[in-house]
């Protein structure tokens, strides 16, 4: 079990090559009671502030009670900053602690959700989709986070080639290639893989739901 007091916040990033369908990787992740997905969050800030803006959890804002309680904060903003060779030490700083705050707010309330639905399935992994490398960049260098990556492709021949293939100063085993294909033909397998990554226990990946997603019709496989 995590200890926000102390330990570092365990996120796992997806990286999509072009149109690759990652939405159905976050879909699969979701399916695990111990993990618990907030999107794009490089995105998050200026999709909060849209006009009737909807939540990632693809509720109206209003109603939506996750983001609601720091939308518009300082915080949050500071997650849509561009991550470029300008971010220099101090403004990195910020960024990082920013991140962490938000993180960890996001944390407390994700586990409350699960406690009130699954008390025992105490909260274990956050996942974010934004993508970014340079945002990767920065957070892999700072000790508040625990970061695994998820590369993920449409088919075998791309497994190499997604943007973040030559993410630097990332040790190769906090890190994971797997394509929609492999996911799709061999879910056992993949989902082993995942859970290696993050010591999760694939038994508990909820089978029903993952059957539902992977089905040749269903809208994340055509995403």
């Amino acid at each position: 079990m995590v200890d926000l007091e102390r330990d570092p916040i365990p996120i796992f990033s997806v990286f999509g090559c072009g149109s690759s369908g990652s939405a159905l990787l976050e879909a699969v992740l979701g399916t695990h009671p111990r993990v618990h997905s907030l999107g794009d969050l490089r995105s998050l800030p200026k999709t909060l502030a849209q006009h009737g803006a909807q939540c990632p959890c693809e509720a109206p804002l209003d109603p939506c009670c996750f983001w609601k309680p720091i939308a518009g904060s300082e915080d949050l903003e500071q997650l849509g900053i561009d991550c470029g060779p300008a971010l220099l030490t101090e403004a990195s700083e910020r960024y990082a602690r920013a991140n962490a705050r938000v993180l960890r707010d996001a944390w407390r309330r994700a586990n409350d959700q699960r406690s009130d639905s699954n008390p025992d399935a105490n909260l274990e992994w956050l996942v974010d989709t934004s993508g970014d490398r340079r945002r990767l960049g920065w957070l892999a260098l700072d000790s508040e986070f625990d970061l695994r990556v998820i590369h993920w492709t449409d088919s075998p021949g791309r497994v190499g080639s997604t943007r973040v293939k030559n993410i630097k100063r990332f040790p190769p085993e906090r890190q994971l290639w797997i394509d929609r294909q492999r996911m799709v033909a061999e879910p056992g397998q993949a989902l082993a893989s995942i859970a290696r990554l993050g010591s999760l226990d694939p038994a508990e990946f909820d089978t029903k739901a993952l059957s539902e997603l992977l089905s040749p019709g269903a809208g994340h496989y055509a995403a």
